[in-house]
């Protein structure tokens, strides 16, 4: 299902993401994983919700923080810092402050850095320590401000804004 023509696509997403749900654990996991591969934004929503679920257990957290790392979506930020500050395991939130930095949203770095100094867990600060690293290793973006761009030009490859 991951390796399907476009025009399929929205078809192979409902099945993979009613199979995210599946009560077999294997086929929930293989699920989950190829939406990530797939960089599914489509599954960001759900994938979330099921984050927070107090039925999901901490194996299928991690794939899903793992699908949200690969998928990149922007929009996972803000309920990945309240899972990465809240009451979960502390692997399961390193999880989360790892997709984080996958993700590389600067909006984050705030809650990063507050992790990075001010948690007890060595492990959940060096991996708060290296998402704030990828964070800021990545280029600033450069965007035109719409008062500059110019309606009759097309925008530059790389979309440029």
């Amino acid at each position: 299902l991951g390796q399907i023509d476009k025009k399929d696509e929205p078809r192979a997403l409902a099945y993979l993401l009613s199979a995210a749900n599946d009560p077999n654990p294997s086929i929930r996991a293989k699920a989950i994983d190829t939406l990530g591969h797939m960089r599914a934004t489509e599954a960001t929503t759900p994938l979330v919700q099921r984050l927070f679920m107090r039925d999901t257990d901490d194996f299928t957290r991690r794939r899903i923080l793992a699908a949200l790392a690969l998928i990149g979506d922007k929009r996972a930020v803000e309920p990945l810092l309240d899972f990465a500050e809240g009451k979960s395991a502390v692997d399961t939130r390193a999880g989360a402050v790892y997709a984080l930095g996958e993700i590389g949203d600067r909006q984050a770095l705030p809650s990063l850095k507050s992790i990075a100094s001010g948690n007890d867990d060595p492990q959940l600060r060096a991996v708060a320590k290296a998402a704030i690293q990828r964070i800021e290793a990545q280029p600033l973006p450069t965007e035109t401000p719409p008062a500059l761009v110019d309606p009759r030009r097309s925008p530059p490859p790389g979309g440029g804004g």
